[in-house]
């Protein structure tokens, strides 16, 4: 037996106004910093009367929780050893405890025993009496109307005789991590207890209920999803908290223990679950560190899933892995942070501030979790009073990292408008451009009126005594008939839109319109123009000056491309699908990027050093499609280029 006098040790002097100024100075810092109230004469008259039976404490080893307080009181069920602070173990599957400690009244006999945590299954105390022993139960496996005083931890009332040594025995019993913390307080001290601590929890879930309701009104008005999810990390660690502090059982759920502890562990592990879902948008892990991100979503899904374990007696036994969870959560919100500051990331250092008062408030608690002996403020606690810090610096740092978001939005949005005036100029440019082309046209009818009348002077003054002009004149008669339907086209198109292709179908023969179009650029050029047929080709049902036009252009791109000298060869032959042009160089060739726009409209590739409105190549498209048939192209740098128009047989 450790005897204990409970002898009150000197109360506060009131009449010391320096030590106490300084004491309501510490409070009031304290408030500010930290959210302890300033109280602290109400705190040093508490403990006056109050004696924690941290290191009084005597444990009976082994498994003894079936035997009566007889057997364990005559010493059969094995020897106590002394405990050198509260009773702390980790988590494990259920469990009988016997203690035992002795205590001496001096100065008052009524005193109560008061017992924490708040979820001890079963707490039995045994005081000795004339007829034996006198047992005292209480505990959250039964309903809270049962226990003796309305207090959230189990308390037992107690009269302790003066001037005597008093042995006490407690069974206790519980399902998970086994931690007891013990003291006596007199009931004047247990009232003033109470009234501390619900100041200590008023701040704290207080403060928790103004930031939920400022980041409801922030998703309310801003619509960004963020202040939502950390609204619902709020609200899940307000309720925990809530359940953890015997709360929810004393106000909420009296009648309902059972109840009580699954939804404790429910709410421990969407708890756990939750800070993954915002460390992973806080940090924005997805776009920074994608390896990071997807670890944080594996172990929140794995908290989740151990949810499902309360329902089926296994949580005590998967606690552990909770531990386990957040350390790997904290570990990648240290590394996500890290990296933050060495690459200058805003919320750097903010962010690490937080993990860190997190890992210290989570390490306390860990403490007593891994059997290692601490305080009662600690371990129950700790992780309590760290969370009000860190929620506090993450309140912050949602803040900031909204205004981030935002200004990406606004710097998106106005790279959108500015594309969409660009787009509008070039849409002004192109037709300001079709205007000009169209003008164009019909200023060349003029010359081409001029060509025609001096061609037919020169004819008729000639009078044909040189046989070898007449040719020649009926070549320009028919350029310039070309030329002028080529105009009306053109301006007709440009009057109905560009994407429409009237055409005059007619049956046409293809080698013919490939000879005449190799003639016109006989002597224009200094390459080697090469036409060959191959086999007979069957009649077409198309348009001849389009198809012309579409030739024309293939050539003539062909001989811009090709290196002086070198061959462009024209090559027709009848195939399943219809007869087939192919036009192909020795030239530059085209790249990727060229090679799949070289059909689009006012594009052209860069750095060929030629010129063009981009037209041409998009026109032979049209033309080839009008007729229901298809152009394609074969290239590749520095190896030249190969078109092939595909014209069906008949018409579509």
């Amino acid at each position: 037996m450790i005897p204990t006098p409970l002898r009150p040790p000197a109360r506060h002097n009131p009449s010391q106004p320096t030590g106490r100024r300084w004491g309501r100075l510490l409070g009031l810092l304290l408030l500010l910093l930290w959210g302890v109230p300033a109280m602290a004469n109400l705190y040093l008259e508490g403990q006056s009367t109050s004696v924690e039976l941290a290191g009084h404490l005597e444990r009976l080893e082994g498994d003894a929780g079936n035997l009566g307080i007889e057997q364990v009181a005559r010493g059969l069920a094995g020897p106590f050893q002394p405990l050198s602070g509260h009773l702390v173990a980790g988590f494990g599957p259920g469990r009988t405890t016997w203690l035992r400690f002795s205590v001496t009244a001096t100065d008052t006999t009524e005193w109560r025993l008061r017992i924490l945590p708040t979820y001890l299954d079963s707490a039995e105390l045994y005081l000795p009496s004339a007829t034996g022993w006198r047992q005292l139960s209480g505990g959250d496996m039964r309903p809270f109307n049962q226990r003796a005083i309305d207090d959230r931890a189990v308390v037992f009332p107690l009269e302790l005789p003066l001037g005597e040594p008093y042995t006490l025995y407690l069974r206790l019993r519980h399902d998970g991590n086994f931690n007891a913390y013990l003291s006596l307080h007199t009931p004047a001290a247990h009232q003033r207890l109470l009234v501390r601590e619900g100041m200590l929890f008023g701040l704290y879930f207080g403060t928790i209920t103004v930031l939920l309701a400022i980041n409801l009104l922030h998703f309310a008005t801003l619509r960004e999803l963020l202040f939502a999810e950390f609204s619902f990390y709020l609200a899940l660690r307000w309720f925990f908290f809530f359940s953890y502090d015997g709360l929810l059982f004393q106000y909420l759920l009296p009648d309902h223990p059972l109840l009580v502890r699954d939804i404790l562990r429910l709410a421990l592990t969407l708890t756990v679950a939750s800070i993954s879902l915002v460390q992973v948008r806080v940090f924005d892990m997805p776009r920074f560190y994608p390896r990071l991100a997807r670890l944080c979503w594996g172990l929140g899904a794995i908290a989740t899933a151990i949810a499902l374990s309360v329902f089926t007696g296994y949580f005590a036994r998967l606690g552990e892995i909770l531990s386990l969870i957040v350390l790997l959560l904290n570990l990648a919100g240290i590394i996500a942070a890290i990296n933050h500051l060495r690459q200058r990331r805003p919320l750097g250092g903010l962010l690490l501030v937080t993990i860190l008062l997190q890992v210290t408030g989570l390490a306390l608690t860990a403490l007593s979790g891994l059997g290692i002996h601490t305080s009662l403020t600690a371990d129950l606690y700790g992780s309590q009073l760290a969370s009000v810090a860190t929620v506090l610096t993450l309140h912050f740092a949602v803040a900031i990292r909204v205004l981030e978001i935002k200004q990406a939005q606004t710097t998106s949005e106005r790279a959108a408008q500015q594309a969409a005036e660009l787009a509008q100029r070039e849409r002004a440019a192109r037709r300001e451009q079709a205007d000009f082309v169209a003008m164009l046209f019909h200023e060349i009818k003029t010359p081409l009126a001029e060509i025609e009348s001096a061609t037919s002077v020169l004819e008729q003054l000639d009078d044909g005594r040189c046989q070898a002009t007449g040719p020649r004149y009926d070549t320009i008669h028919g350029a310039v008939e070309r030329l002028n339907q080529l105009v009306e086209h053109s301006l007709a198109r440009d009057r109905q839109g560009l994407e429409q292709v009237h055409l005059v179908r007619r049956p046409l023969d293809l080698a013919q319109l490939a000879r005449a179009v190799q003639e016109t650029f006989r002597g224009r050029h200094s390459h080697a123009l090469l036409l060959e047929i191959k086999g007979p080709l069957p009649l077409v049902w198309g348009d001849p000056e389009y198809l012309r036009v579409a030739l024309a252009n293939l050539i003539d791109n062909a001989l811009k491309y090709a290196p002086t000298g070198s061959e462009v060869s024209i090559e027709l032959q009848a195939e399943q699908e219809g007869v087939t042009i192919a036009v192909g160089d020795q030239g530059i060739g085209m790249d990727d990027e060229t090679l799949s726009r070289a059909f689009d409209r006012y594009w052209r590739g860069r750095g060929i050093g030629a010129t063009g409105a981009g037209l041409g190549l998009y026109l032979v498209r049209r033309i080839l499609e009008a007729h229901g048939g298809s152009v394609r192209v074969e290239s590749s740098p520095g190896q030249g280029s190969r078109f092939t128009l595909i014209v069906p047989q008949e018409a579509q």
